[in-house]
């Protein structure tokens, strides 16, 4: 059984556990913990407590970080400020399809890590043979997202305070478009856009409120029964919970939640029903194309009967002269 607590660990803010042994530690103190051959500075996050099976790994916790460590750090920093120029010139130099976001020290300068962000798989074995040599130190390549790289940067929002992630939003949930429609039917993606380039981590924030007002509000588009007679629905604002209706008079009114007796029909359903009253507007109407009927047609076509008959009966009288002329001319 070992006594524990929780530290983070690098820029990125990486959470691991350390065995405290017989220091006395307080949640913010900062330590010197061994980690993979080497020493980082970690802040402690959490109390102490007993763990019995450790399902990850823990590091031991040498000492608490004083201030004869100060000068080293200060010197860490600047060389991390060096480093982080020559490896910009070698990116430059191999074409290496790569945004380097940070680097940063071990404390005792035996490790760099170098943070980057990139949209596929790098090959970088050469980059890191060349920066072993140069900067005479174990180099660990870390790729991390958009999300991380404005963590770890800072920065500040739309709103004017500084970014969620930096101060203290520990882990990024996922945020949907179908969050980002129901708080805005525009979906004007540029105003809900973060520094990172994703919808806005806030967006989440108020997700279940807006899903809890989608259920008591008619959509827009639906036709609904008020006091004033039935509408449709042009506008819902779920922050005031009421919604603007087109009135058959087109006059437009706001009503609250309460003030709705019914949803007579859904937006799809509504525009189902208008689909069919334009088909039977269409059937009603008299088709242009066909030829308009003429009441002296009959006679016509009884008068064309009749000359056809006369005309089959002169024929056939000629032909019976042409029949007598030859037999009476025939030859004794």
């Amino acid at each position: 059984m070992s006594i524990v607590v929780d530290l983070i660990v690098r820029r990125k803010e990486d959470s691991v556990l350390g065995d405290v042994g017989k220091l006395n530690l307080s949640v913010g103190e900062k330590v010197i913990v061994d980690i993979d051959q080497s020493q980082e500075i970690g802040t402690v996050s959490s109390k102490e407590r007993f763990i019995e099976k450790h399902k990850q790994d823990v590091y031991r916790i040498s000492r608490k970080l004083t201030k004869e460590d100060c000068p080293r750090m200060r010197d860490n920093k600047q060389k991390c400020i060096e480093a982080g120029k020559i490896i910009i010139q070698k990116i430059e130099d191999y074409e290496l399809d790569m945004k380097l976001t940070c680097v940063e020290f071990s404390f005792d300068r035996s490790r760099l890590f170098v943070y980057y962000t990139a949209d596929s798989r790098i090959d970088f074995r050469q980059l890191i043979k060349d920066l072993g040599h140069l900067l005479k130190t174990r180099i660990q390549m870390v790729q991390i997202g958009v999300r991380d790289e404005a963590k770890m940067l800072g920065g500040f929002g739309p709103c004017g305070c500084q970014l969620c992630c930096k101060t203290f939003l520990k882990t990024f949930n996922s945020v949907t478009v179908e969050m980002a429609k129901i708080q805005d039917p525009s979906l004007n993606i540029a105003k809900m856009t973060g520094v990172c380039g994703r919808l806005m981590c806030c967006l989440g924030y108020e997700d279940a409120f807006y899903s809890e007002q989608a259920k008591k509000l008619p959509k827009q588009g639906s036709r609904i029964s008020v006091a004033d007679g039935q509408g449709i629905v042009t506008h819902v604002n779920y922050i005031k919970d009421e919604v603007t209706v087109e009135l058959p008079d087109k006059q437009y009114k706001k009503y609250k939640s309460t003030q709705i007796n019914s949803v007579i029909s859904t937006p799809s359903e509504e525009r189902q029903n208008n689909a069919q009253n334009q088909q039977k507007n269409n059937s009603n109407q008299p088709n242009n194309n066909q030829k308009p009927s003429n009441p002296n047609g009959g006679q016509r076509n009884n008068n064309q009967n009749n000359n056809q008959k006369n005309n089959n009966q002169n024929n056939n009288q000629r032909n019976n002269n042409h029949q007598n002329r030859k037999f009476f001319n025939k030859p004794k």
